[in-house]
């Protein structure tokens, strides 16, 4: 009798130290509203087009320009912070001011083919707060001489 009574004790006491065990270890929630990610908020950038092809251009009618534009598909305003040619050869301008959600901007690249008379295939890395941070743009066309 005495060993059952020993043996229903020890019972007792492992029972209530797994139990304070299963006390301490983390607890997951099996709640379906915990399993909502909250989304932060972001502006999102897209571009009407990656590229733009001049075609065959003519080196004394001088600079050309072509005009990326952009909209806003985030719900922050989005701000360029700079954008960057491949050579010294073009040149950018853009929108200055933060866009609005829903709104438009635009990246400009002005290339110079004074003295290039040959195919180019230039790039404009532009950086901004929008999803992605960082896209390139490019421009292309080949120049003659006359």
């Amino acid at each position: 009798m005495s060993a059952i009574l020993v043996s229903a004790l020890s019972v007792q006491i492992n029972a209530q130290t797994v139990e304070k065990q299963v006390e301490q270890l983390p607890v997951k929630s099996t709640n379906e509203s915990a399993n909502v990610v909250e989304e932060e908020s972001e502006a999102s950038i897209v571009f009407d087009k990656s590229k733009h092809d001049f075609g065959t251009i003519r080196e004394s009618a001088g600079k050309v320009s072509a005009v990326f534009t952009f909209t806003n598909l985030g719900d922050t305003p989005l701000v360029i912070s700079k954008v960057v040619a491949s050579c010294g050869c073009t040149a950018s301008e853009w929108t200055q001011e933060p866009v609005a959600p829903g709104e438009q901007g635009y990246i400009k690249a002005t290339y110079d083919p004074k003295n290039r008379i040959y195919f180019f295939n230039k790039s404009l890395t532009v950086y901004s707060n929008g999803n992605p941070s960082k896209i390139t743009l490019s421009i292309q066309g080949t120049t003659v001489k006359e």
